[in-house]
């Protein structure tokens, strides 16, 4: 884990400085490939792994290796391409390979581009309705986001990371422990409901996924779902919540109505979240939107004449309205946290 990056990738930028377990742990300091304003675009054409490092390679470091935690995918492809020189195959054969023979799953593999799956459920998007998400070629995730499985070999999945045989117990101490804030090796650590666990989320077009295992109470949670928007971490908490007799949140089937333009132009401002990071409320399309810092923007759907709702995550925008009809701050309710934002245009 300590070798560095220059034992496979020489001429990576910096790699003699950039670990594998950097990698793994996502300290590198490599920036996030899938971040940038020319990856929508590029996303549906394939690409060879060494023409996808490219992309990247020549970007400016976010920091020095080891110095903080940003999740970056380009450190999955560093990784697939580690791998495939290692063992000589393409990454997509190299993983089902160890999948068949090391761990042993049915259910699990790489989706291969120039093949066909009969059985793998379409994904969509939400955009005012569901629409088939858009296209991505499966020579770009490789890694970062290639794998598909049903919720049975996931659950295979977990209970291998504990089987001796498989992996050692010092070395499964090694892939859980901390190595920046509630991150490891791969993986998310750290309490839920008070509980240890250990677990993963997955996003890509058309999908949205959440692994979740709590190794004192030998409990196991996987969500799936082919909506990429779909609120699959809420969904883990609160089936976590029920199997505990916890307090738990009943999703709402939120209706819309209409509210006049005059009402909609009060709101538009930017409200400050957080320091370095405001909401911005504006008018488009005679629609209220918002978009938060280096966001995208989001539709908001009226619930009453001050509340609004948005569809595509679970979030609620509460406007506080003076007697005066004055607007000077708003309650944004997201995944069950209250963040307060006064105006400040």
């Amino acid at each position: 884990l300590d070798d560095p990056l220059s034992g496979w990738l020489p001429d990576y930028p910096g790699a003699e400085a950039i670990t594998l377990k950097h990698l793994l742990s996502h300290t590198s300091g490599v920036p996030n490939f899938t971040a940038f304003d020319e990856y929508p675009r590029l996303m549906h054409l394939p690409v060879a792994p060494d023409d996808l490092i490219a992309r990247f390679s020549g970007e400016q470091p976010e920091f020095d290796p080891g110095k903080r935690f940003s999740y970056s995918n380009s450190n999955y492809i560093l990784l697939s391409r580690v791998m495939e020189i290692e063992t000589g195959r393409p990454f997509g054969e190299a993983i089902d390979a160890f999948i068949s023979d090391q761990l042993g799953i049915n259910g699990m593999q790489y989706e291969h581009p120039d093949r066909d799956y009969p059985d793998m459920v379409e994904g969509f998007a939400y955009n005012d309705g569901l629409e088939p998400a858009a296209p991505i070629h499966m020579s770009v995730p490789l890694g970062a986001g290639g794998l598909t499985a049903n919720g049975d070999a996931l659950l295979a999945f977990i209970d291998r990371l504990y089987d001796e045989e498989f992996i050692s117990e010092s070395s499964m101490r090694l892939m859980t422990e901390p190595q920046s804030g509630n991150y490891a090796l791969g993986l998310g650590v750290g309490p839920v409901l008070d509980q240890p666990s250990i677990g993963h989320t997955g996003g890509i077009n058309g999908f949205a996924s959440n692994m979740l295992h709590l190794p004192h109470r030998d409990i196991s949670i996987v969500v799936l779902s082919n909506l990429e928007t779909a609120q699959v971490g809420p969904i883990v908490r609160d089936l976590l919540s029920m199997v505990l007799e916890k307090p738990y949140t009943i999703p709402e089937v939120r209706r819309e109505i209409r509210v006049d333009p005059e009402t909609l132009s009060r709101y538009s401002g930017r409200y400050e979240l957080a320091p370095d990071f405001e909401l911005k409320i504006f008018i488009e399309n005679n629609e209220l939107m918002a978009q938060a810092t280096g966001q995208q923007a989001v539709k908001l759907h009226a619930e009453t004449r001050e509340r609004f709702f948005i569809r595509v995550i679970d979030a609620v925008i509460e406007f506080h309205v003076e007697e005066d009809g004055s607007v000077e701050r708003l309650t944004l309710n997201q995944s069950g946290q209250q963040f307060e934002a006064p105006r400040i245009e």
